[in-house]
């Protein structure tokens, strides 16, 4: 009779580790609570955690906050999720930065956790389906879309009777116009890492460009590559200081907020940041307008989508949906979309918040999205980009653009054959 009841115990608690482990039947947090450790990268994102800790409480959940300026925060994610660390139990991050993981079984699946919380994958915008759906269901779910803008200073606009520009053309003469000593016109991030790709391929897409043609062979030393890649470097060449070859986009919003640059290419969710008076100078002088055009009437912005995933490595994996389930619930889309801090992912919110404030950069970056683009979602994407990034700060610093560009294509050509995706020469 004993070992009846020995062998009922050991089931009992077998099933027991397998109901916690098993993350596609969470139970509830228990009333003692756990405590989520989290990675996230310093400005919006920050915001709407806190905004969430209210909430949180009420589930005995609390959150213990790393957020880190992006190069360090890459490195800290790609490590975590790589290595398996058991470090994070939650990262919020670009959607297109951990494909590669997705696709190698590193996350966990929130199928789950979007069924409860009510997103569906037809509400969201089509670009955002593209680059968190995998297999027909959720592994990084979005919780902010947001856009490039033009961001610039209303004072010196009016100053010198000037109007935001409708073209590329025109954005450059008026930076090079407001260029002057110690004061800049126009910049925007130029590092030599991936921070610079998401405007270069505004003026890629803009001049009618890409990045592969249909076959998966790159076409970064295209014509119309070329005339985007002169036209991004002339920008910074005639109407941005020096340092701009080791900015990203923190070192531009810093940058800015001193009142030293009059124009800027940068994520709408900066406004969070230039609102405020405390950490801003010229906060109340800052106005914000859709990218200009490049060829033909044609303006395609980059967008970037921002998801919380969730590492097969977490050690708090029911407490970590929960924190997922509460970001993306219709009511923190809601409180986001009302405080104007960036556009959530679903294009029914965003255009009913932005008619109630048509001049706010949340409503510029709403219309952005609706002709936005995000570069290549695949996993090769983690090797080619940062190429693209250093030959774009190759150029800067002077190499010669069409040789730079066809050695690039060449490179990224290798990899894409390396893969598999692109076939070799014969």
């Amino acid at each position: 009779m004993r070992w009846i009841q020995i062998l009922f115990l050991i089931l009992l608690s077998s099933l027991f580790v397998v109901g916690c482990l098993n993350s596609d039947n969470p139970i509830p947090v228990g009333a003692e609570g756990e405590t989520i450790h989290l990675l996230g990268i310093v400005g919006v994102h920050e915001a709407i955690v806190n905004s969430l800790e209210k909430s949180l409480a009420d589930s005995h959940i609390k959150v213990d906050k790393n957020f880190y300026y992006w190069s360090t925060f890459l490195a800290k994610a790609r490590m975590a999720i790589m290595n398996d660390t058991r470090e994070y139990d939650v990262i919020l991050g670009p959607c297109s930065q951990f494909t590669s993981f997705i696709n190698n079984n590193k996350m966990v699946s929130l199928e789950d956790t979007a069924l409860r919380a009510g997103l569906k994958i037809q509400d969201l915008y089509p670009a955002v389906r593209k680059s968190v759906v995998v297999d027909n269901k959720f592994c990084c779910l979005p919780y902010l879309a947001d856009s490039l803008i033009y961001i610039y200073r209303t004072d010196l606009f009016r100053k010198n009777g000037l109007t935001p520009p409708h073209t590329i053309n025109e954005m450059y003469g008026i930076g090079k116009k407001l260029t002057s000593g110690n004061e800049y016109g126009l910049a925007f991030p130029a590092g030599p890492g991936e921070g610079a790709t998401p405007v270069w391929s505004y003026f890629l897409w803009s001049y009618g460009g890409d990045y592969f043609d249909s076959t998966w062979h790159p076409l970064i030393n295209s014509t119309q590559s070329l005339t985007a890649t002169r036209a991004y470097n002339q920008i910074l060449q005639d109407c941005a200081p020096l340092e701009v070859a080791t900015w990203q986009t923190e070192e531009a919003t810093n940058f800015f907020m001193t009142g030293n640059l009059a124009s800027m290419i940068l994520w709408s969710g900066a406004s969070n940041i230039l609102g405020d008076k405390n950490r801003c100078k010229i906060a109340g002088r800052i106005g914000y307008a859709p990218l200009p055009t490049g060829n033909g009437n044609r303006s395609v912005p980059s967008m970037e989508i921002w998801g919380v995933m969730v590492p097969r490595s977490s050690q708090h994996i029911i407490a970590a949906k929960r924190f997922c389930e509460l970001l993306i619930s219709r009511e923190s889309f809601e409180a986001v979309a009302n405080l104007r801090i960036a556009p959530t992912p679903l294009p029914s919110i965003n255009l009913h918040y932005a008619s109630e404030s048509p001049n706010s950069s949340f409503a510029v970056a709403t219309q952005s999205l609706a002709i936005s683009r995000e570069k290549p979602n695949i996993p090769e994407a983690m090797q080619f980009i940062p190429v693209i990034g250093a030959a774009l700060n190759d150029i800067l610093m002077g190499a010669e653009p069409k040789e730079t560009l066809d050695a690039t294509n060449q490179q990224i050509e290798d990899i894409m054959q390396l893969s598999g995706r692109l076939k070799k020469k014969r």
